[in-house]
């Protein structure tokens, strides 16, 4: 019995150990498409709504049914299966897994180094060092209030949820203003798009909210839908030039570089064709090529080329702010 226990407590560290180990991998899994799907799709199962019924003796009552599906009665002996299930599903994926990260990130001594960074840099890349929680903390909160204002009864009358979206916005817009949790490469690139497209969102539901709950007259209508559409694409096209403007860097930094190291290779090869005792020649204004012959030549010393070699680009995280996009649109 002893070593039974031995052997499955040994085989559940290895376990622990793996999940540990994969939980990077899940979790961007989890971060990019699936967490906001499951959220939204577990919410859905205790989306309760009150239907007025006549019962057997033809009193009117106030049924709470479930919305995807009216057949159901909310917290009925049928529902509660599921309603476990949602619970359940919401506390490990939506919630645990999340935060296990979190206090997985926080234990690290040093989360800039190599390998830290190949593992978990997918939630801390773009980001000042102080701010690395802000993806698993900050836009995962964002998404959780937008989802249960509109998968759960919090707000019954639609009105009120259309009233609360623009509220929630201005909250992450002033939120992100106040800390501006980007890292300043490039002038601050990722602030400036980060607050153009929370402003696009802002406005978004604030002018939908007018529309349907003023309820103004066709022009008015006609004239703040064509408005919204003109603020949305520009944004949308300004997003896009810096996309385009941050691949077409990247490839001219690479062209630029292999540049260098073919100079740096034809260096070389020079350095090797030259007679003995003209070594002395290299960074001298003039060189040897042949009897009576005297051409001007420049041949870099080797601190130019090491100081050109090794000079670094700083790599803009387009994905990052690709990540980020999807969350304050969606």
């Amino acid at each position: 019995d002893a070593l039974k226990s031995w052997i499955s407590n040994q085989e559940l560290s290895g376990f622990l150990l793996l999940f540990l180990a994969e939980l990077p991998k899940l979790e961007g899994k989890l971060n990019s498409v699936r967490w906001p799907t499951l959220l939204s799709n577990f919410l859905k199962l205790i989306w309760c709504v009150s239907i007025l019924e006549d019962n057997d003796a033809g009193i009117t009552v106030t049924f709470q049914r479930l919305k995807p599906d009216p057949e159901l009665i909310c917290w009925s002996r049928d529902h509660m299966l599921v309603a476990m299930i949602t619970f359940a599903g919401l506390g490990v994926w939506c919630v645990g897994v999340p935060l296990l990260l979190f206090s997985r990130i926080w234990a690290l001594n040093d989360r800039q180094s190599p390998d830290n960074n190949r593992k978990y840099g997918f939630f801390i890349q773009g980001y000042e060092p102080q701010f690395w929680w802000w993806d698993i903390i900050v836009k995962r909160l964002d998404v959780l209030t937008m989802n249960l204002v509109t998968y759960t009864s919090l707000a019954a009358d639609e009105k009120a949820k259309l009233l609360l979206f623009p509220i929630l916005s201005g909250c992450q817009l002033g939120i992100f203003s106040w800390y501006k949790p980007f890292t300043e490469v490039q002038g601050g690139i990722l602030d400036v798009l980060e607050m153009s497209l929370l402003i696009t969102r802002f406005s978004l539901f604030s002018v939908v909210s007018i529309i349907l709950i003023f309820s103004p007259s066709t022009v008015v209508t006609m004239i703040l839908a064509g408005s919204l559409v003109a603020l949305m694409a520009l944004t949308c096209a300004y997003f896009g030039l810096h996309i385009v403007a941050q691949f077409l860097r990247g490839a001219a930094e690479d062209m630029k570089a292999e540049e260098s190291s073919d100079k740096k290779d034809a260096s070389k090869s020079t350095k090797q064709k030259k007679p003995k005792g003209m070594a002395n020649l290299a960074g001298s204004s003039c060189g040897f090529v042949g009897p009576g012959i005297v051409l001007p030549l420049r041949l870099p010393t080797v601190p130019e080329v090491s100081s050109k070699m090794t000079s670094q680009r700083q790599v803009f995280p387009v994905n990052n702010v690709i990540v980020h996009v999807c969350f304050a649109f969606f």
